[in-house]
């Protein structure tokens, strides 16, 4: 009869080498084993070390106690050394595994409350530990943010920010870095009616610092209003919008950012008295306006789009820029190694003088656009004014670029008796000179 089946570390019985049923003599058998194991290793960037955990195939994986680091919290494991992607433990893995610490020398935020206290030290450095849920509250916007906001790859969700300032977003003039922050199920509700310049996003109204490695899901609503009420004192409107912010400034920087949101734009109604001023709104599934740097983003949803004018009042120039990635780029600005696969619904009725749209950036001048992949749909039905519409970029002026990019764009243009001069490309609806 077989005995027990001997255990040796990290190694799998199989069988016995030989027939052991029919003894007639003195026989000798030898166990044969196979490896059948697994190694993680622990990375802890000069935190204490942790020894290898071993496991057999098919053994689901435990967390080992938190390694400790001084001056700094651990903020969790993950996949690669530039701490990207978590690691889960509690599955079972098939090959050895190297995982990596992430310290963060930063205030720990557990609570909603907490999160809301950032306000009094908005130059401080802080580390979301968990999820935090803001229970349906209106958010009151973080004034002007200079430090350093780690998600740490957690959610902030359960919230709603309406109201109509200058800069509207979870922060309004961001001059410090907010990263690893997923952003989910929230309202983001904005009508804005006054002259002069306004920037909306939902990361920030205004960026001039850092935003990166965060993500937006599609479970948030984003319902955006540019009402222009025309006086004749009116100094005009420039009206930027786009999820992670309305303006990135030459300061700034998007960086592997991603989007999945649906944004409803309401771009202008007009019903006071004559004027001759100006009414712009641009929209972009990042960024409104940019002349910094995005880079390695991602955007795909959906950009609903009415234009309106409820008076015949005469304006000098009324615009409406709409762009996967971004509205407008200006001199400087940098859009590379992005890609938007998303579908852009945009219809006016009347007074529109012109209307731009490209599936990365609406309209471009002495900025550069490289090694980007636009895909999804481009549909315009417009009634009155010009329309510069391409796969990639509408309008590219001033000595733009655009290079080592690709192009699945489908674009559907609709007139509807509007006799007004259309530019229409796969790659770029108007390429001036110099470009």
């Amino acid at each position: 009869s077989a005995p027990d089946a001997p255990v040796e570390p990290l190694l799998r019985f199989v069988r016995w080498d030989r027939d052991y049923t029919v003894i007639k003599s003195d026989l000798t058998v030898k166990a044969v084993y196979v490896s059948d194991t697994y190694r993680i290793s622990y990375r802890t960037d000069g935190g204490t070390s942790l020894p290898d955990s071993v496991y057999y195939t098919g053994v689901a994986t435990v967390a080992p106690r938190d390694p400790v680091k001084a001056g700094y919290f651990f903020a969790g494991w993950y996949q690669d050394a530039a701490h990207t992607k978590k690691f889960v433990f509690g599955t079972a893995l098939n090959r050895d595994t190297v995982v990596y610490a992430y310290f963060a020398e930063m205030i720990p935020i557990t609570t909603a409350e907490e999160l809301v206290a950032i306000a009094h030290n908005t130059a401080g450095k802080y580390v979301l530990m968990n999820d935090i849920n803001l229970k349906g509250e209106n958010w009151a916007p973080i004034s002007a943010f200079s430090g350093v906001l780690d998600g740490a790859g957690h959610k902030i969700y359960n919230f709603v920010i309406s109201e109509s300032a200058q800069y509207v977003g979870f922060i309004r003039e961001n001059n410090g870095t907010v990263k690893n922050v997923i952003f989910d199920d929230f309202l983001l509700s904005v009508n804005r009616n006054a002259q002069g310049e306004s920037a909306v996003g939902l990361v920030a109204g205004k960026n001039n610092g850092t935003i990166s490695d965060c993500m937006i899901t599609g479970n948030g609503t984003f319902e955006v209003a540019n009402h222009f009420v025309a006086t004749v004192s009116s100094t005009g409107m420039w009206f930027y919008a786009g999820s992670i912010c309305g303006l990135n400034t030459g300061t700034a920087t998007l960086k592997n950012v991603r989007s999945y949101g649906s944004f409803e734009y309401s771009p202008l109604v007009s019903n006071g008295t004559k004027s001759n001023t100006e009414n712009h709104s641009y929209f972009g599934g990042l960024a409104g306006k940019n002349w910094g740097t995005i880079e390695q983003c991602q955007y795909a949803g959906k950009i609903e789009s009415a234009a309106t004018r409820v008076e015949s009042y005469y304006f000098s120039s009324i615009s409406v820029l709409i762009g996967g990635i971004t509205g407008i780029q200006e001199k400087g600005g940098v859009i590379a190694a992005c890609s938007a696969d998303a579908t852009i619904s945009v219809a006016d009725t009347t007074g529109v003088n012109v209307e731009c749209i490209g599936m990365i950036c609406a309209e471009s001048h002495g900025a550069t656009i490289r090694d980007c992949l636009a895909s999804g749909r481009i549909q315009h039905n417009s009634v009155v004014g010009k329309a510069f519409i391409g796969g990639i970029l509408g309008y590219n002026g001033s000595e733009g670029k655009v290079s080592n990019c690709y192009v699945t764009t489908e674009i559907i243009e609709e007139k509807s008796g509007n006799s007004a001069p259309f530019y229409i490309g796969g790659i770029v609806g108007y390429h001036s000179g110099n470009c």
